[in-house]
Parts: structure tokens; C-alpha cells; sequence
């Protein structure tokens, strides 16, 4: 009850991330000594809350991956909609997706200095979208941002991604506390809980106008790496024909680690071979 309370208001929530913030601005436990370019990427993550490295991934891996989502879909996978499957966990069911994307060493060094403390790998998940009439968002569900605690997930599609097939959607700078608080406080919406996290194209549009910021897309190339902060206000198109296959690393603080959460639990079921259940995303 008490918990519920303290994450339905508004004040002790911002003091709570403000706090965070503060202490790890001040104290940055984790410090990688990265190379030049690493140093760039982080630096652009930081900026916008998302960074694009083209060309990461080649084709044939991409290609190799694919199969690897087709070999357990079938047995291992949850609907996160009626068109889209996923697989989570799927590090630990194949070789070949932990060795080449769980543990690509870019990403992890990156991503940690990022969160600035120990980062854990809470799982990997992999899907794959298909085009279906009268859906109206894209992988993921509406607007939204994944959590309020600091989280960066790394991510790659498999196929060209493009106007038709859904590509990233996310508005840069809302990963940030000054962001998250004018929405939190200026943002009329009929959900006013402080941890609520789903946004409506209206509420889109009047959290555009409020931050002064506008949508990027991501069309990009299959085997493009991203990497973003999850707190920040993202979605993917919803799909006008084809379909896509993608792959994201859910990269958390270790003290943020929880062991009966959402993903650990969604990555248990899929790992014993639970299948065909629906979850709310």
C-alpha cells in the first residue's frame, strides 16, 4: 500500500528521481575507459537518449539470427499482440544469438557507462512483426516509455527497415529528468499516475509542443545498431505491409535488477517452453 502511494504521487516520484540522478552525476561508479569511438557514441547517447551505428551487424549474421528465432518460435515464444511473437530469453536457448549480439562487447561498455554503476542483462528478445489490417501501432504498442528507473536497451533489426515495415520512432532529449518532470507535471492526461508510462497520439502531440521537440524516425538498413535509453518517449510505426524481424538487449542497473519482474518472469516461460500467451506490453 504504501509502495502504491509513494508511486502515485507525483512529488515523492520526481524527488525520488531526481535524487538518482544526483547521486550518479556526482558519484559515477562505473567508469570503462573506452576508446575513441566508443567515447563518441556515448557522448551522442547522452545527448539524445539514442545513437545509430550503421553497418554493425553483416548480412549473412543478420540472416543466421533469423533462422535462430525460427527454430523456437514455435515452442518458445509469447504474443505481445495478435501479429507480433516474441522470444524472451533467447540467449539462453541459442548459441549463436548470445555469442553474436548478448554479448556484443560494444554495446555492454557503451550501455554500462551510460548507467554509470554494474549493469545486468536482464534478457535478450527477439520478434518478429507481421503486417496485419486495422493495427494501429507497431511493435511494442503505443507511446511509451519502457520504465522510469535508468535502463538502455541495444537493438538491431534484421531486414531493411522502412517506411513500410515499421521503423523506430523516438523523440530525442524526453530520456532526461527535466523532460520526464515537465511531462509528469504539465501533461493533461486522464492518467495521472506518476508511474504511468503509455502515451496516446494526442498526448504525444501536446508533450511535442510542451518540450518544444519533435519525432525522428529510423529507417535503417538490417544489421543497424541502436542504442537508447528506454526511458525516453519511443514506439515503432505500425506496418503497412511485410513484416520485420528484430533483436533487443534489456540492459538494467543491477540495484534496478528485479528477480520476479516483468521480463525475468516473461524470459522464464519462454526458456520452459510456455507458448501462445498474451501479455500486455
Amino acid at each position: 500500500m504504501l509502495r502504491r502511494f509513494f508511486l502515485e504521487n507525483k512529488l515523492l516520484f520526481s524527488v525520488a528521481l531526481l535524487a538518482r540522478g544526483y547521486i550518479l552525476r556526482f558519484f559515477n561508479f562505473k567508469k570503462a575507459k573506452l576508446d575513441k569511438e566508443e567515447l563518441k557514441i556515448l557522448k551522442t547517447l547522452k545527448k539524445d537518449g539514442i545513437v545509430v551505428i550503421p553497418n554493425y551487424f553483416s548480412k549473412e549474421q543478420c540472416k543466421t539470427m533469423k533462422k535462430e528465432f525460427d527454430k523456437f518460435v514455435e515452442n518458445h515464444s509469447v504474443y505481445c499482440k495478435e501479429n507480433e511473437r516474441r522470444v524472451f530469453g533467447i540467449e539462453k536457448l541459442s548459441q549463436y544469438v548470445n555469442e553474436v549480439f548478448s554479448k556484443d562487447r560494444l554495446s555492454w561498455r557503451v550501455c554500462e557507462s551510460y548507467l554509470g554503476e554494474k549493469m545486468v542483462l536482464q534478457s535478450t528478445m527477439m520478434a518478429r512483426i507481421d503486417y496485419k489490417e486495422n493495427i494501429e501501432y507497431g511493435s511494442g504498442g503505443s507511446w511509451h516509455r519502457d520504465s522510469f528507473s535508468r535502463q538502455v536497451k541495444s537493438i538491431t533489426y534484421l531486414e531493411d527497415m522502412n517506411d513500410e515495415n515499421g521503423p523506430f520512432m523516438f523523440i530525442k532529449g524526453t530520456h532526461k529528468i527535466s523532460s520526464i518532470l515537465k511531462v509528469l507535471f504539465f501533461l493533461k492526461r486522464k492518467r495521472a499516475s506518476a508511474n504511468y508510462s503509455r502515451l496516446s497520439n494526442k498526448d504525444i502531440e501536446s508533450a511535442k509542443s510542451l518540450l518544444r521537440k519533435d519525432i525522428s524516425y529510423f529507417p535503417c538498413r538490417a544489421g543497424t545498431l541502436i542504442l537508447a535509453d528506454i526511458r525516453g518517449l519511443h514506439t515503432t510505426r505500425y506496418l503497412k505491409s511485410g513484416h520485420a524481424y528484430s533483436l533487443f538487449n534489456y540492459y538494467v542497473a543491477s540495484q534496478d535488477d528485479i528477480s520476479g519482474g516483468h521480463i525475468r518472469t516473461l524470459s522464464k516461460e519462454c526458456i520452459k517452453g510456455k507458448s501462445e500467451s498474451s501479455n500486455d506490453y
